[in-house]
C-alpha cells in the first residue's frame, strides 16, 4: 500500500458521493509533486452503516488519523470535542490545510493559502514597477 493515504469516508445514503470525489480531486490536484508533497493513494469509502458519517483521514506508517469529521447535531457536543470535529462541510482550502498540517506541516500550499508576495509573477512595464 502506497503512504501517505488518504481516506474519505461517507455515507452513502445520503447520498454524499459527489461531495467525497469533489474533495478527492482537490486532494490529487494538491498533493501530486513527487518531490515534496506526494499524495499516491485517496481512497473513496461509502458507508451504509454509520448515518450521516462525512469524515477524512491521513494514513502514514505511524497508522490512521482523523483530520476532519463532520459534527452531528443529535449527538451530545461532548461527545464530539475532539479538534477535528467541524459543523457542515468545509471548503477545499480547510480540507487542504488539514491534511497538509498532518502529513506535511514545513509545506506550503502556494496560492491557496493567501500569502502576500512581492513578487506576484506579473509581467509589468517599467512604469508600472516604479509604482509598485
Amino acid at each position: 500500500m502506497p503512504l501517505p493515504k488518504v481516506s474519505i469516508y461517507y455515507c452513502a445514503r445520503c447520498k454524499w458521493q459527489n461531495r467525497a470525489v469533489w474533495y478527492m480531486q482537490e486532494v490529487l490536484q494538491t498533493f501530486s509533486d513527487p518531490e515534496k508533497n506526494l499524495v499516491p493513494e485517496v481512497a473513496l469509502c461509502p458507508s451504509f452503516e454509520n448515518p450521516g458519517l462525512f469524515q477524512i483521514t491521513v494514513t502514514t506508517e505511524q497508522g490512521e488519523q482523523i483530520v476532519y469529521k463532520r459534527r452531528m447535531k443529535k449527538v451530545a457536543v461532548e461527545e464530539q470535542s475532539e479538534a477535528y470535529y467541524y459543523d457542515g462541510f468545509p471548503d477545499s482550502k480547510l480540507v487542504k490545510n488539514l491534511i497538509r498540517d498532518a502529513l506535511f506541516p514545513e509545506s506550503g500550499l502556494g496560492h491557496a493559502e493567501n500569502k502576500q508576495r512581492e513578487d506576484p509573477g506579473l509581467v509589468l512595464c517599467e512604469k508600472c514597477n516604479d509604482n509598485k
